[in-house]
């Protein structure tokens, strides 16, 4: 048995926060913003949401344009670096909030990189007959983490959540045909968000970015990772229609694309109006460019995450639909 993507949904919230408006909070100009980040806009949350609402918004918009309904659905896989309690897991508040009364699941906690780890553990209980329908979102309320006094995270990040929904399938054309997860467990200080169990001021404890490394770091580690994954399953990049990345900074995807040695036009980009979503990025953007009509079924499509710890993952897949 293996597993095949049959569903896709995304939520983003109403609220768009330009870089005019960034611009009154931090010392940075509209046009440095966009310079430094590529990023136009991003949507930011109300105070009253949670992460579980917005898992539950995305699986919604999901299961709106699949032939499942949430009984159908055993297992639920969050990835998440901003859940709303340490414990229950966002997942199970959210299987509570949409009674997916048949449905077990658990948060998966890898950074930027949570969204494509989950995918492979889903594919991995599906082939392994444990699972047979399973909903991987990635959901991230990246606002709430901001550093109000560092322009470096502020500027970047906007929330938002992405789901796809995994099914069991015996057709070689339209399944998930490899991934590679991977550590670099020795650069633990250049992006960090402290917990209540190891700060003395939790209430103003926010997000810490060491900007210029982690850029340096994430094109490098993307570059590797794509490159030891095409050499160990004898591909090339040309085998491929699209490439996601996770929407970082529109810099590092355009430095990526030069190191790589291709067009920037195969990658899929939309952090010019949501910014970095943090393990959100891929799915909402996945999602978007489906409902778009460009990404067709039949395509291969190769999922690109990077997240702080630093976490890498590549996901190798033909669209299915």
């Amino acid at each position: 048995m293996r597993a095949k993507i049959t569903g896709v949904g995304h939520y983003l919230p109403n609220k768009i926060v330009d870089n005019d408006s960034l611009s009154t909070i931090y010392p940075i100009s509209p046009s440095e913003i966009l310079l430094k980040t590529g990023i136009e806009e991003r949507r930011y949350v109300g105070d009253d949401f949670t992460t579980t609402e917005i898992v539950c918004l995305a699986v919604q918009d999901l299961l709106k344009n699949t032939l499942k309904v949430i009984e159908d659905i055993d297992c639920i896989i969050v990835g998440t670096l901003t859940p709303d309690f340490f414990f229950p897991s966002t997942a199970v508040s959210a299987i509570n909030k949409l009674n997916a009364k048949n449905a077990w699941g658990f948060d998966l906690s890898a950074a930027c990189s949570g969204f494509c780890y989950g995918l492979s553990v889903a594919t991995a209980m599906i082939q392994q007959g444990t699972v047979r329908n399973a909903i991987v979102c990635g959901a991230d309320r990246m606002s709430r983490t901001i550093n109000n006094f560092d322009y470096k995270t502020g500027v970047l990040f906007g929330d938002g959540a992405g789901a796809v929904l995994l099914e069991e399938t015996h057709d070689p054309k339209q399944i998930i045909q490899g991934n590679l997860c991977k550590v670099k467990a020795d650069n633990l200080e250049d992006v960090y968000f402290n917990t209540p169990f190891n700060t003395k001021d939790w209430s103003h404890e926010k997000f810490e970015l060491e900007g210029g490394k982690v850029y340096r770091s994430g094109v490098t580690l993307m570059v590797e990772t794509i490159k030891e994954y095409l050499n160990e399953a004898k591909l090339s990049l040309s085998d491929f229609d699209h490439i996601i990345p996770h929407q970082s900074n529109l810099n590092m995807l355009k430095d990526t694309a030069r190191e790589l040695q291709t067009d920037l036009s195969k990658f899929k980009i939309n952090i010019q109006k949501v910014g970095n979503t943090g393990g959100a990025s891929i799915p909402i953007c996945l999602s978007e460019f489906v409902k778009k009509g460009e990404i067709k079924k039949g395509e291969r499509l190769l999922l690109v995450s990077f997240g702080a710890g630093y976490t890498i993952s590549i996901i190798d897949l033909i669209w299915a639909y």
